[in-house]
């Protein structure tokens, strides 16, 4: 009586997490799993577990104790994860893991949808993309040693800046190569999403974006909140217009045959001249207008105001040398101007000069 009263008690004060490990739809038997249990980042439970016979493998916990679960296990060298349920609502049966023998590559992967999302502003462009991956095989595809573990590889467009990987990258699993960025991580059978965005200063109105990958691409899709700007160079279909947050949005697609190789131009941008254009363009109109003041008639000027006026000539000659915008000849040149006519104002120190 008192041994079916504690198991009563027991079964009233516990709960249980299973789930189940399938290779090509059958059991694994002997798989280690562990169960992780976890609240608000910190660790609250975990144990390694052997599955059976079929498989399966249980996981008992107080369910006072609340906390998210998760099961992971190792095959081949490849983690596998469960889903994640909270303790209250574990699933009465058992939760799929599956798991897949690997290969270093397959013919049928590629990448079913190239994304590209367009903003630009007066500095340059902003590109946020996205590579969506299609592993219609049944194995996990891992990078071949030999090859410094790459599973796949892509290039960043010339110019291209302030890199920034949102999802789908591991600090461990990326590599760079020159302009190259080289992906280890397993792709699992199924499809896998790579986002990230970068930034390119843009000489003018229009830019040649150019990017090569180790897959194939299959397709090309964009999307842009600036209704100036175009796309040349690729088959487009009809856009159709949204509204994200408030916000137009122009979505369209190209149509391609299978290529490594993507090249398109985007125009319609907003103007932008490069500072190192602008500097020499300053710097000939302040001598323009030099030019202007030290050829006026000095007889509209009273004595006190054209004094001044050439010593700031002077102070803007000297400005343009410091900053290698005028040639040593030049300089000479327009200094001696200035000091000839400022010598009438300073008598004594033109016989000194």
């Amino acid at each position: 009586m008192l041994l079916w009263a504690a198991l009563t008690v027991n079964l009233l004060v516990s709960a249980s997490f299973s789930v189940e490990v399938r290779l090509n739809q059958k059991p694994v038997a002997g798989q280690k799993i562990e169960f992780i249990g976890f609240k608000e980042g910190e660790p609250k439970a975990n144990k390694e577990i052997l599955t059976n016979a079929q498989g399966i493998a249980k996981f008992e916990f107080d369910p006072k104790e609340e906390m998210n679960l998760v099961a992971r296990t190792f095959y081949e060298n490849i983690s596998y994860f469960s889903p994640v349920f909270i303790s209250s609502r574990i699933p009465k049966t058992p939760a799929l893991i599956e798991v897949f023998k690997t290969a270093t590559s397959n013919p049928e992967i590629s990448i079913t949808d190239l994304r590209y999302f367009i903003s630009a502003t007066e500095a340059g462009l902003k590109i946020d993309q996205e590579i969506v991956i299609e592993n219609p095989s049944h194995f996990t595809i891992v990078g071949d040693p030999s090859h410094h573990d790459e599973v796949f590889r892509f290039t960043l467009p010339p110019g291209a800046f302030d890199l920034r990987f949102n999802f789908g990258f591991d600090e461990k699993e990326t590599k760079f190569e020159g302009n190259d960025i080289i992906i280890s991580r397993p792709l699992l059978p199924g499809t896998s999403r790579f986002n990230f965005s970068f930034a390119i200063e843009k000489p003018g109105r229009s830019f040649d974006l150019q990017q090569t990958f180790s897959l194939p691409v299959e397709k090309i899709s964009f999307g842009t909140d600036r209704p100036e700007l175009k796309i040349l160079g690729l088959n487009l279909s009809e856009s159709t217009n949204k509204v994200v947050s408030e916000k137009p949005i122009r979505a369209f697609d190209a149509k391609i045959e299978k290529t490594k190789e993507i090249q398109f131009k985007i125009t319609g941008l907003p103007l932008h001249i490069e500072m190192g254009k602008v500097i020499p363009l300053a710097g000939f109109f302040l001598l323009f207008i030099l030019g202007l003041s030290l050829s006026r008639d000095l007889s509209t000027n009273t004595g006190a105001d054209e004094k001044k006026r050439l010593l700031q000539d002077l102070q803007i000659l000297l400005k343009l040398k410091s900053e290698r915008l005028i040639s040593e000849n030049e300089f000479q040149r327009k200094r001696i101007q200035i000091l000839e006519k400022l010598a009438a104002y300073y008598p004594a120190e033109s016989a000194a000069a």
